[in-house]
């Protein structure tokens, strides 16, 4: 009920945005009728001459201004096939709903005792939420479909690569395992290919472009549907073998963690930009010039660093994640995220400061 649950928040820093509270679901999975899952909320909400309650005009006319641009719509529509592909597809809900009734269940019969309800009761209220995930994704489907002319549903599939994600819709990141969504012919949908660190992408297949090295596209889906890879290979920056780590201290509980680069290449190198990286975190390098033959420090916490080992120039920071002090992966990129070196390590967990070489 817009008319009674509107809520927003901004973070307080500079630029915040203003977002909604989205709570008070209670029209939802069949709570008040058992066959709520076929009612056009995407119309009721969007209606210009809402009653005053639940939905007074003032309510909705945010969201009727936005639909109106050509660009929101797009989004508007794609962002609900994506959730309709993945957090709200049938077998995932009703997974969702086994669970979560699984785990009440051993607490359900205290509660017949406590209120004098019966077991019929709570079945039913279960099975109308399994009814209601089984049925609503359809019916969203045709409401988004009539409301927006949409057009015909087709089938994208999207095939894992390696060396990268593709992003679709600018939501949702596909990696792991295929993807296989259903998407309107009317509404042009984005695909971005993103190569991880130390790799770029190369082209597309499955998608009939005049440049097929372009990255970021968006594009029509065609009437018999997609099916796209994205092909990334390796991308290895001609400073390989000549610029690398050479020490990492990831014990150091003095000086905090940190790690040694040397330039052993036959000129001078601009660290700036460059990207040092672990295995779920990265820190850009401030502007540096690394000479030949030179050594420098890059430091979780550059002023501990120096008050500890106040006889190292060299030492740039601050990074703002520590090494594993077990199992870890050092990476050092360009600034265009091309491999200049990386270094594993495995080792038993050791209480006292040590570094590997």
């Amino acid at each position: 009920d817009a008319g009674g649950n509107i809520k927003f928040w901004k973070p307080q820093v500079e630029n915040g945005k203003w977002r909604w509270i989205l709570y008070d679901t209670d029209w939802g999975f069949n709570l008040h009728t058992s066959k709520g899952y076929i009612d056009n909320s995407l119309a009721f909400h969007t209606a210009e001459d809402g009653p005053e309650w639940p939905n007074p005009p003032w309510s909705t006319l945010i969201l009727r201004s936005l639909l109106n641009n050509d660009e929101f719509r797009n989004k508007f529509v794609n962002r609900f096939m994506d959730r309709l592909n993945t957090s709200f597809q049938k077998d995932v809900v009703l997974q969702k709903i086994d669970e979560f009734s699984g785990t009440l269940k051993p607490e359900i019969g205290r509660h017949f005792k406590r209120w004098k309800l019966s077991s019929k009761a709570w079945k039913g209220h279960v099975n109308r939420m399994r009814k209601f995930a089984f049925e609503r994704p359809d019916y969203v489907r045709t409401h988004l479909k009539e409301y927006f002319n949409a057009g015909n549903e087709v089938d994208i599939k999207i095939n894992p690569t390696a060396g990268g994600d593709i992003v679709l819709n600018e939501n949702l990141k596909i990696r792991a395992k295929e993807f296989n969504g259903k998407y309107f012919d009317n509404t042009p949908v984005t695909l971005q290919a993103v190569p991880d660190f130390g790799f770029k992408f190369s082209h597309w297949e499955g998608v009939s472009l005049d440049d097929e090295d372009i990255n970021d596209l968006s594009l029509i889906i065609p009437k018999g549907g997609l099916d796209v890879t994205a092909v990334f290979v390796p991308y290895v920056h001609p400073l390989e073998g000549k610029v690398f780590v050479n020490e990492i201290s990831a014990n150091d509980k003095k000086a905090g963690d940190w790690v040694e680069i040397y330039n052993n290449g036959d000129h001078e190198v601009d660290l700036e930009n460059w990207l040092f990286t672990d295995k779920n975190n990265y820190f850009r390098l401030p502007p540096f010039i690394l000479e030949k033959g030179a050594y420098v420090i890059i430091a979780q916490d550059t002023a501990l660093f120096k008050v500890n080992y106040p006889e190292v120039n060299n030492v740039i920071g601050n990074f703002h994640f520590g090494l594993n002090k077990a199992k870890e992966r050092i990476g050092l990129y360009s600034h265009d995220a091309a491999s200049i070196d990386s270094v594993a390590y495995e080792i038993k967990s050791m209480k006292k400061t040590y570094s590997l070489s």
